[in-house]
Formats: C-alpha cells, sequence, structure tokens
C-alpha cells in the first residue's frame, strides 16, 4: 500500500514514523480511499496499546522535487510513533505461560477498545504488533495497520472482497463475506497468533492460497503441542478462538479474556516436541516484551474476573478427551465503570495534529452522578434479568448523546451489555427509528428487501430458528412492505398492533444476545443495552421502550433501554412528556437529568 520512512518533526525533534503512498499507486483513488479509512479508524482509537496517530497530510511539490520525484505531490501521508524494537515477529517468542498469558491479555485489551468502537482490524498478525522500547528497559506493544479495518457503522462503504494475511484470516474472510465480520474475526486470528506463540508454528501453513483457504475453512483445528508447560485448557480455548462457525467462538473480546483467566496455572510438566514432524521451535532467547495492560482492563481481569468469575465457575475440563468449547459463562459487570488516569505522553508537538481535527475523540469528563445511575442500572438488570429504562433530559448541547455513547462503548468493551441504537430526526430520514437499528445489527444495510429476506433467513437459521411466521415477521418490522412492494412470492405478514412488532423485536433480542450454552446445557444471554438517541421524536421507540419495560421479565436477556430527550422540545409534545415521565417513574425506571 505505501513505504514507510523515519523522520523527525522539524521543530521539536521527536522522532516519528512516516507512511507515504507510493508513488506508483499515488494516483489510484482506491489506495487514497483505504489510506483516508485507515486514518479514520486509527486516530478515533485512543489507547495505550494502539500505535498514535500524530498528524495527517499531503506530500507538496518542494518535498517531491527534494526526493526527485520518488515523493510524489499530492500523495496523502500519515505521521505516528516510532517503534524503534520492530515487529514482535522479528523478536524471540515467549518462554512461559505467563508472558504468554499476558501478551494474549494484551491483544485483547486491545480489541476490545477497537471493537467497543466500531472497529475490526481484519489483518491481526505478529508483523502488526509493535515494539516501543521504554526509559525502564521494558518494551511496550501496540497494534498497527488498520489499512483493513472495517468500521462496522459504515459497511455499506467497506472494503469489501478477500483480505487480510491468509495465516491468519478467519473462514469468513476467505470467502468474502463482509456482512458477517465482526469482534470474532479478529478473535479467529488472535487464537493463530496464540498457536504461533505457544507451538513454534501456526495451526496450518502451506505456500498456497488455495490450500490455506481448505485448512481454514474445513479441517479440523490441530492439537496443541507447546514448546513449554501451559493450561490443560489452553488447546481448547484456541480452538474456541479458531471455530470455523462464528457462533462457536467468543463473541467479543471480554469473553475470551474471562476465559484465559480461567484457565489458571501452567501444567508442571511441560510437553514435547515429539511427533511434531518438520515443524521449528521458536527461539528461546529472552522473553518477548510484554505489552502494557490499561488501567482499565487489569482492574478487570486481575480483580473482578478472578475473584467473580474463578470461584464460581467449574475448573475446565481436561481438553484431551472432549472436542467440545470450554463453559460459556458471562463476564461480570464491575462494581464500578470507573478507569485509571489516562497515560501521559511525552509526544508534545506543538503545531502538529491540526490535520486529524475533528476525528480525534474527546475525552468525557465529570458527569459522575450521571455516570454512576446508569451503571447501577445495568448491573441491576444483568443481576435481575429484568427491564430497566433509563431517560437522560436535558437541553441540546448539553452532552446527553456524548454520555449515552459513552456508557454504550464502555459496557461493550468489557461484554457486560451488546450495544444497539436508533436514532431519530424530526423529518424522520431515512436512518432513523427501530428497522434500520435492526437492519444494521444483522448486516442488512444496502440490501434490497428481497436480498435482507434472504440474509434474514439465513441469519435465523444459523441460530437454530426455521419458524417461517418469526422470519416473515422480521422482515415485515425491518422493511414495511407499505415502504416497498412485496416480491410477489413473499407470504404477506399484518400486524394488528404494535405489542405484535414489539413482540417480534424482542425475540430477535434474545437471538442478538444468546452468547451460548452452559455447562448444566441452559442458553447464557448477554444484556442488551439499546440506546434511543432523540426519543422525543420516536413515539415507535418509546412504544418499544414501554413494552419492553411491561414484557421484559418474560425474556431471556436482561434490557437496559436508554433514552436521551431534548427538554425543551417537550412543551409542544405534551404526550410524549407524559409517557416518558411514566417509564422513568417505577422501580425499574430512572430519570437523569443532564444539566
Amino acid at each position: 500500500m505505501g513505504e514507510v520512512y523515519q523522520g523527525a518533526h522539524g521543530d521539536e525533534g521527536v522522532e516519528v514514523a512516516v507512511k507515504v503512498i507510493t508513488a506508483a499507486r499515488a494516483r489510484q483513488e482506491r489506495f487514497r480511499r483505504a489510506f483516508r479509512e485507515e486514518v479514520r479508524a486509527v486516530a478515533g482509537l485512543e489507547h495505550p496499546g494502539i500505535v498514535m496517530v500524530l498528524d495527517v497530510g499531503e506530500v507538496n511539490e518542494e518535498a517531491e522535487h527534494a526526493s526527485a520525484g520518488r515523493l510524489v505531490a499530492g500523495s496523502p501521508y500519515l505521521a505516528m510513533e516510532l517503534a524503534k524494537g520492530g515487529a514482535l515477529s522479528s523478536r524471540p517468542f515467549p518462554t512461559q505461560w505467563d508472558a504468554l498469558r499476558s501478551d494474549l491479555l494484551s491483544l485483547l485489551d486491545v480489541l476490545a477498545h477497537a471493537h467497543a468502537r466500531g472497529v475490526i482490524h481484519r489483518d491481526l498478525k505478529l508483523g502488526n504488533v509493535l515494539v516501543y522500547p521504554e526509559t525502564n528497559g521494558q518494551a511496550r506493544l501496540k497494534l498497527a495497520d488498520f489499512g483493513l479495518a472495517h468500521a462496522t457503522d459504515r459497511a455499506e462503504r467497506a472494503i469489501r472482497g478477500t483480505s487480510g494475511t491468509p495465516l491468519y484470516m478467519a473462514p469468513e474472510q476467505f470467502r468474502g463475506a463482509w456482512r458477517d465480520f465482526g469482534p470474532w474475526t479478529d478473535l479467529y486470528a488472535l487464537g493463530c497468533i496464540g498457536y504461533l506463540l505457544a507451538a513454534g508454528f501456526p495451526p496450518f501453513n502451506d505456500r498456497a492460497f488455495s490450500k490455506l483457504m481448505a485448512m481454514h475453512t474445513t479441517v479440523p483445528r490441530p492439537a496443541l503441542t507447546a514448546r513449554f508447560p501451559v493450561p490443560e485448557g489452553l488447546s481448547t480455548w484456541l480452538h474456541q478462538l479458531m471455530a470455523i462457525d462464528p457462533l462457536e467462538r467468543f463473541q467479543c473480546a471480554a469473553d475470551a479474556a474471562a476465559a484465559l483467566v480461567r484457565l489458571g496455572p501452567a501444567k508442571l510438566v511441560a510437553p514435547t516436541l515429539e511427533g511434531v514432524g518438520k515443524a521449528t521451535a521458536a527461539p528461546t532467547a529472552p522473553l518477548a516484551p510484554t505489552m502494557t495492560l490499561s488501567p482499565s482492563f487489569l482492574q478487570w481481569c486481575e480483580r473482578t474476573t478472578v475473584d467473580e468469575i474463578m470461584t464460581n465457575t467449574p475448573a475446565a475440563r481436561d481438553e484431551v478427551a472432549a472436542e467440545r468449547q470450554l463453559p460459556r459463562v458471562l463476564p461480570p459487570v464491575p462494581q464500578s465503570w470507573r478507569i485509571g488516569a489516562p497515560p501521559v505522553t511525552d509526544m508534545r508537538l506543538l503545531g502538529a495534529g491540526l490535520g486529524l481535527y475533528g476525528l480525534r475523540p474527546i475525552p468525557l469528563v465529570g458527569r459522575v452522578p450521571q455516570r454512576d445511575a446508569i451503571w447501577t442500572a445495568l448491573r441491576s438488570a444483568r443481576a435481575t434479568g429484568d427491564t430497566h429504562v433509563t431517560v437522560l433530559r436535558g437541553t441540546a448541547g448539553t452532552g446527553k448523546s456524548r454520555l449515552a455513547q459513552w456508557m454504550v462503548e464502555r459496557s461493550a468493551e468489557l461484554g457486560a451489555a451488546l450495544p444497539l441504537r436508533a436514532e431519530h430526526s424530526p423529518s424522520g430520514g431515512v436512518a432513523d427509528g427501530l428497522p434500520h437499528m435492526l437492519r444494521r445489527a444483522i448486516g442488512c444495510l444496502g440490501l434490497s428487501r428481497l436480498q435482507l429476506r434472504e440474509r434474514v433467513g439465513k441469519w435465523l437459521s444459523a441460530r437454530g430458528s426455521d419458524d417461517p411466521y418469526e422470519l416473515e415477521a422480521l422482515v415485515e418490522v425491518m422493511w414495511p412492505s407499505a415502504n416497498s412492494p412485496r416480491h410477489s412470492d413473499e407470504p404477506q405478514v399484518r400486524f394488528e398492533r404494535p405489542s405484535e412488532r414489539y413482540a417480534v423485536i424482542h425475540r430477535l433480542l434474545a437471538h442478538l444476545s444468546r452468547m451460548g450454552t452452559s455447562e448444566e446445557g441452559l442458553p447464557i444471554h448477554r444484556a442488551v443495552m439499546i440506546w434511543l438517541d432523540d426519543a422525543q421524536w420516536g413515539s415507535d421507540a418509546i412504544g418499544l421502550a414501554e413494552y419492553l419495560l411491561r414484557n421484559g421479565r418474560d425474556g431471556p436477556c436482561p434490557l437496559i433501554v436508554v433514552l436521551t430527550v431534548r427538554e425543551e422540545t417537550l412543551p409542544d409534545l405534551p404526550d410524549v412528556a407524559a409517557r416518558l415521565e411514566t417509564l422513568s417513574a417505577g422501580d425499574r425506571g430512572k430519570l437523569i437529568p443532564v444539566p
């Protein structure tokens, strides 16, 4: 895609890496578009385990002349932190379980942050994990190269087709099924990385793309022969990450992290490499550097997960005689949403970063009582299995949506809730309302009604539902026939009352929230957090909240509905104001003023 140069900031002298699209490709719009998507994806992420973008711009004519034409004027460039330690692929592999476990948890920490913000990396591999030496003699690992990043909320504009690195690609990547991409796609690659670091060789290896594709999409996962003592459940954990069917994988990074922590210590006797054939063990030189975990993830993994999960969950079974998965357990909701202070960077580049204006996230500060109240509602919903409704009320510009967005991202990265969002506007645009929210949730944006029906049918069938009425009813909810002519082969579904539509949506929420089966064979459901933005303009959305509050106890999954409401519009909408007051009045409702 481009070339990377080592450079320095002219005034500050800070060393940087500068990525420039090569001259041959600089004039091709699709590569320029891919570069812009990389900038947008990385600049919107702020995490100590992700390479920091410092600025973005275009090569000028002076630089083209000075480089004798190697750099072409108009070519975009990206300035970022310089990794002097190279990539993890050029470093010695870990030689102890604690080091491997720490590296895996670190990568899960990064993925949890990115996935909660709608970014799927799609090219996770050792070559994209960079080493940053620190002054204390240790090293930090950071994930780089989001050039193939797939933003889930911009799926209709995503790079399509087969893309990635074949040694690490998930089956859906080989098939080019980009609508099926999700956190589980990156987790598949992480499983390949974990296998490689533990065994010294990848789970599947061949020079031919077609053979690699056949292996990843059809062949049973190979048993793990580790180079050092590891927990007995590690092979099963890796196989679960690398399951062919995305539904059999961990559905989010927090699930995988919780299961990894539960594996416990390594076995006392290390397996040998006997019978591995021509496989070559990795170097046994010094340990690979370990990424520094963010304060929030350290607190979650080392306190909450160990204390609340390991003490209440049966130990992982020996996987020698079992090909089944590890028991599914919901990651616990921590007592508090609070996180440690963000790391302070020493890169004080005056005059840099203006090209990132509008892309860099603005930190949320204050709003402690409001955040406490929403978090309490989430914990209550998880503990009781009930539906809770929270109404954030304030005038335009006070930050209601920013507060809701922060809560959605925070709960998603901890695996505490599955986020959904419905937006509303006074004019009722095509992206407004519940149908658009549901289409986005199962990857149907940009499809015709007939294509949507086909995808929904396959989506339901993969989750064990072959009820023809459920299919037709869900299609009618997601794409009402009043908005588009029905195909002649489609059965006609009519709802006599809104509650029938809401019942269909409620059932869909149950499908979305299901994350597997417990050891006892019972389904396990994650909580669902539904954010209804500018709900004062969404009477239908308020109706769904009313229905779920009345009937939520009959459903399999805990629900928390967050409505953001503009205070100044309510005098002109007395009926809406009365309904919102009723929603927030009961023991499972809460009104949170946002002054």
